[in-house]
C-alpha cells in the first residue's frame, strides 16, 4: 500500500495490475512460498533507501529479504551502482547479524552446512531437477545443449561442459554490464532502476519460478508512471510483463527444446528491446572481467567432480530416493513421490553387501581410508558391488538431497 501510495496506478494500470500478478500471487499462496514477505521487505527497504538518513532502516529490511530468500541479494547491485554504498555496508552487516542470530535456533552445524555446502550448490543451479525446463532460464537451456546426464538429460546435443561454463558466464556478465550502464544514467527514476535490477536478477538466475514474478511489481509501477517511459511506450513493457507472468508454460513443457522456453524468450526479448530503445552500451572490460570471475569457481567445481562415478540405474522412479537394501530378488529402493513413501524392487543378480572397510566422512565415501568420491555433493549408504565397485546414494549433479544410486570402481 505504501508503494502504491507513492507511485499511484493509472487508469489502465488498475485493470492490468491484477491480470499481470494474479498467477504469481496464486502460485505463492498455493505453494506456501514466502515471496509476499520478500516483496514487503523489499518495498520497505526501497522506500527508506530514498529517504535521507534512513540507511539503517533500509538495510534492515533488505537484509530480512536476503535472509528469507537468497535471490534479493541482487539489490546490492542497485545500491552499489546508485552510490548508496553506506546502505550496502549496513545491509551486509545486518545480514551477517541475522545469520548469527539464527545459530541458537538452528545450530551452528546446520547453518555452516547451508553457507559453505548448500549455498554454493544453489548458486550453481543444483535445485531439485537442475535440467527442468520449468525454470525458464538460460542456465538450464545451455545445460540441455552441452551438459549430458544419463538420467536427467540423456538427449544433450554434445558433451561440452567447458562450453556451457563459458557461455553461461558470458551471458550473465553481458546482461549485468548493460544493467550497470542503466543504473549509472541519471535520467531514469530510482523505481525503474530498482525494478530493472530485479528483472535482470530473474533473467540471469538459474532458477526461475512463477511465484518470483511478483517482484516485477516495481517495474510495472515504474513504467506505469508515464505514457512514454524512457523512449518506450509503457504499454509495451506491461504487455510483455502480462505475457511473461500469465502464459501457462506447462502447455509447452515436454515439447521441442526450443518451444519449452517460451517465457525465457519473452524475458530476453524485453531485455533486448529495452536496451536497444535506451541506446545503452555495454563495457567490454566489465564483460571480460566479470566473465573471468564467474568462470573460475565454475571450472573449479567441474574439476573437483571428476571422480569417475556413474549412475547405477538408467531410470529412476522419483527424484527423491532416500534408502535402498539388498533382497533375495534384487534391490529394494525407497523413495517419495506425490503419494508419499513408496518402494519398488529392482531385479538384479549383482552381489551387494555392506563392508566395514567402507565409511562416510564429511559426505564423501572412503574405502580403507582412501577417498573415492569428489565434489561438494552428499554421498551416503555405501556397499560393495560385486567386490569390485561401490554402490551408494548420491545427489551429485542434482538438487540437494535428491539422491540417486551411483557406483564407482574400487582402486586397483
Amino acid at each position: 500500500a505504501r508503494l502504491l501510495w507513492r507511485y499511484p496506478v493509472k487508469h489502465y494500470g488498475i485493470v492490468l495490475l491484477p491480470l499481470v500478478f494474479l498467477i504469481p500471487l496464486k502460485s505463492n499462496l498455493y505453494l506456501g512460498q514466502s515471496y509476499l514477505y520478500v516483496l514487503a521487505f523489499l518495498i520497505e527497504g526501497f522506500i527508506f533507501s530514498e529517504q535521507e538518513k534512513k540507511e539503517v532502516l533500509s538495510a534492515i529490511f533488505f537484509s530480512l529479504a536476503i535472509v528469507l530468500k537468497l535471490f534479493p541479494v541482487v539489490v546490492l547491485v542497485y545500491l552499489f551502482f546508485t552510490d548508496k554504498r553506506k546502505t550496502v555496508l549496513y545491509t551486509l552487516i545486518s545480514s551477517v547479524f541475522l545469520f548469527v542470530l539464527m545459530i541458537p535456533f538452528v545450530g551452528q552445524e546446520l547453518l555452516t552446512d547451508y553457507l559453505f555446502h548448500s549455498l554454493p550448490r544453489l548458486f550453481s543451479g543444483e535445485i531439485n531437477d537442475p535440467y527442468s525446463s520449468s525454470y525458464q532460464s538460460v542456465t538450464v537451456l545451455l545445460k540441455k545443449f552441452f551438459v549430458p546426464d544419463d538420467v536427467l538429460n540423456p538427449g544433450a546435443w554434445v558433451n561440452a561442459v567447458p562450453v556451457f561454463i563459458v557461455l553461461n558466464a558470458f551471458f550473465s556478465a553481458t546482461v549485468l554490464s548493460f544493467c550497470v550502464s542503466i543504473l549509472k544514467k541519471m535520467q531514469y527514476t530510482a523505481l525503474f532502476k530498482f525494478g530493472w535490477v530485479l528483472f535482470v536478477g530473474i533473467l540471469i538466475s538459474g532458477y526461475g519460478t512463477s511465484y518470483s514474478l511478483l517482484l516485477f511489481l516495481f517495474l510495472f509501477l515504474a513504467v506505469n508512471a508515464s505514457e512514454q517511459t524512457f523512449n518506450l511506450n509503457a504499454y509495451t513493457y506491461i504487455y510483455f510483463l502480462l505475457f511473461i507472468c500469465v502464459f501457462p508454460i506447462h502447455w509447452l513443457l515436454g515439447k521441442t527444446m526450443l518451444l519449452e522456453f517460451i517465457r525465457l524468450y519473452a524475458l530476453l526479448a524485453l531485455f533486448v528491446f529495452v536496451v536497444y530503445k535506451m541506446k545503452v552500451k555495454a563495457s567490454y572490460r566489465f564483460i571480460a572481467g566479470m566473465t573471468f570471475v564467474l568462470i573460475l569457481p565454475a571450472f573449479s567445481k567441474y574439476a573437483s567432480e571428476g571422480d569417475g562415478s556413474e549412475y547405477y540405474l538408467s531410470k529412476l522412479p522419483s527424484l527423491l530416493l532416500y534408502d535402498y537394501e539388498k533382497t533375495d530378488h534384487g534391490i529394494r529402493i525407497h523413495y517419495y513421490d506425490q503419494e508419499g513413501n513408496q518402494q519398488f524392487i529392482y531385479p538384479t543378480n549383482d552381489n551387494i553387501s555392506p563392508d566395514t572397510l567402507l565409511s562416510v566422512e564429511k559426505n564423501q565415501i572412503f574405502y580403507k581410508g582412501m577417498q573415492l568420491t569428489e565434489g561438494n555433493c552428499k554421498n551416503k549408504s555405501p556397499m560393495l558391488l560385486n567386490g569390485k565397485e561401490v554402490i551408494y546414494l548420491s545427489d551429485k549433479g542434482r538438487g540437494i538431497g535428491m539422491y540417486a544410486l551411483r557406483k564407482i570402481k574400487l582402486p586397483s
